[in-house]
């Protein structure tokens, strides 16, 4: 006699079986013609190659913004480290921002404020990624130790470019160049 237990016991044994018996017997190997092999339908067929790019998207778009919280924390003396932009940049990003920060530190500079971010837009290219945004850095001041605000050579265009590269972890900003050279973005 079975008892509640057991029966719990061989019914969950059963489950597995009979899927196997199932899979297995939808397909043979008499050595008869091969199965019907149907064509499963790419992601631009189904549709989802839009949902899949408008996702990468916004995935660069908030990276995008990380980035730049991580950098205004760093040139804010808020981190006193690389380690704000962990799963956010590549170590030569980092080093460089990092660099640059300390770089305005030693001397006794520091930045206060933030920048105004506009207009973020993504494009992908496979597992690439090119982020375009306008980023207004009036607010985002530069100061000597007795609080004067240091002019500092501004930029035609607020126009930033940040390239991106999707590894095994998700997107990561590859590279921050000193040029938004070819930026579609009018600010």
């Amino acid at each position: 006699m079975m008892t509640g237990m057991s029966k719990m016991r061989a019914s969950a044994m059963a489950v597995p079986a009979v899927v196997a018996m199932l899979v297995t017997g939808c397909s043979s190997d008499d050595g008869g013609e091969d199965p019907i092999n149907v064509p499963t339908p790419s992601a631009e067929e189904t549709g989802n190659g839009d949902a899949s790019a408008a996702r990468d998207e916004a995935e660069l778009e908030a990276l995008f913004l990380s980035y730049y919280d991580a950098l205004v924390q760093l040139e804010n003396g808020e981190a006193e480290d690389g380690s704000v932009f962990e799963g956010i940049a590549v170590e030569t990003v980092i080093d460089e921002q990092v660099g640059r920060a300390l770089s305005f530190r030693e001397v006794g500079l520091i930045s206060r404020g933030e920048p105004e971010i506009t207009q973020v837009q993504a494009t992908v290219d496979e597992d690439r990624g090119r982020i375009e945004a306008c980023v207004n850095a009036d607010n985002w001041q530069v100061y000597t130790e007795e609080g004067e605000v240091v002019p500092m050579d501004v930029p035609e265009s607020d126009a930033t470019l940040l390239l991106a590269e999707r590894g095994a972890e998700g997107w990561i900003i590859s590279e921050h160049p000193s040029s938004a050279e070819g930026v579609a973005v009018t600010c």
